[in-house]
């Protein structure tokens, strides 16, 4: 009995900690927005860069979607990679900037560099905004983001949201991303810490980014990049009323293969934090600490089976083992996280497809589970989502 409540207990705490930070940051998220600095008479000059790596399928959908822009001043990059000759032609058709990839590296950290490298003007361009290949902005976006692009402000992260909830795996994905918004951004600027970067929807200081794009590795670009902007000490602030649509993978497979690189890039990424923590505990950088903190948590999806799954397992024991009562601390700890959860997950989201999509969850968790059994090479090789365009 004594072995199996200190496994109990030693379960408990382990999960109770990314319980604790997911419940802390998403009620966070609930207080007043505390508001962003804003400049309106900035007049930022824009390089949009648009890696894009085998996206025949929504390339031309996104280009012509940033091309509407209101705001004058910006050059929309396309760092083309892979794509069909009839797109090519496309594109050289249309008023932007091409940087096409000729080498055998096919990463968007090496599509960010390229771009970087023949496109970008220092005496032009104030700073950089990315995107990705299926993402799309309102033509407004950039004149909204503009008074924001301050002096003092290094970095911004929009608000990516999803552009088709036209599957049960699709809906679920959006889900995810605005419970990470509502945790890792909006309850991070609220509290006054850094929100996490997400990939796309952001946007740089151009004369930071160009040379903090030279020592990116890893296909996790946007950790790296946080990385260098915690230890810079620089604040990330995020926008949460400036949408980016983004597509939601719409299928298990490419769910998987997603969250597989997701993984991969978040075990070296805390690898590599791991390396300056000791720095930043001695000079107190509390965004630092957090976001090691951070990549340190058990993947959301695993949190929630395994949180679940013991609950289960501790009350069949509690109901079968005469001096085990272990049950009612997994029960609190349940209730807690997924109080937090709906916490975080915007009003709009709550609907019939919502409950029919929650259906395939447990399919989801297993392939978040098998990921973690794959994950050699996948912080180094880039890992291609499919994307497609009859999204609804």
């Amino acid at each position: 009995m004594t072995a199996l409540v200190i496994i109990d207990y030693v379960l408990f705490v382990t999960i109770a900690v990314s319980v604790a930070y997911v419940a802390i940051f998403a009620f966070a998220s609930l207080l007043p927005r505390c508001r962003a600095h804003r400049n309106e008479e900035a007049r930022p000059n824009f390089l949009v860069i648009i890696p894009a790596y085998k996206e025949d399928n929504v390339i031309l959908d996104t280009v012509e979607a940033t091309l509407r822009q209101d705001w004058p001043l910006f050059t929309l990059c396309v760092a083309a990679d892979s794509m069909s000759e009839q797109t090519m032609s496309h594109l050289k058709s249309l008023p932007l900037a091409l940087a096409v990839n000729n080498s055998d590296i096919h990463t968007k950290a090496h599509a960010l560099k390229l771009a970087m490298l023949t496109v970008f003007d220092p005496t032009v361009h104030t700073h950089v905004v990315i995107i990705d290949a299926d993402n799309i902005i309102q033509p407004s976006t950039l004149t909204r983001l503009a008074p924001y692009c301050t002096h003092d402000t290094v970095a911004i992260q929009a608000h990516r949201c999803a552009k088709n909830t036209n599957t049960p795996i699709a809906i679920l994905d959006a889900v995810s991303e605005e419970i990470n918004n509502s945790v890792f951004r909006l309850g991070h600027n609220n509290l006054g810490l850094s929100s996490a970067l997400i990939g796309s929807g952001m946007c740089f200081k151009a004369s930071w980014f160009d040379q903090a794009v030279k020592h990116i590795e890893t296909v996790g670009e946007d950790k790296e990049l946080e990385r260098m902007l915690l230890l810079d000490k620089q604040h990330i602030t995020y926008l949460p009323d400036i949408y980016v649509l983004d597509e939601k993978v719409s299928d298990s497979q490419n769910f998987g293969l997603q969250r597989r690189r997701w993984l991969a890039a978040q075990f070296v990424n805390l690898k590599q934090m791991l390396t300056f923590l000791p720095s930043a505990l001695r000079h107190a950088n509390l965004d630092y600490i957090d976001k090691t903190l951070q990549q340190a948590l058990i993947p959301r999806s695993l949190l929630i089976a395994l949180t679940v799954l013991l609950t289960a397992v501790t009350t069949l024991l509690q109901l079968t083992l005469r001096h085990y009562d272990g049950a009612a601390k997994w029960w609190v700890m349940t209730s807690v996280l997924l109080i937090a959860l709906l916490c975080a997950v915007p009003r709009r989201l709550y609907n019939r497809q919502l409950l029919q999509a929650l259906l395939s969850l447990p399919l989801l968790i297993l392939r978040m589970a098998g990921s973690l059994f794959h994950l050699r090479g996948a912080s180094s090789t880039f890992l291609h989502t499919q994307h497609g365009t009859n999204n609804k």
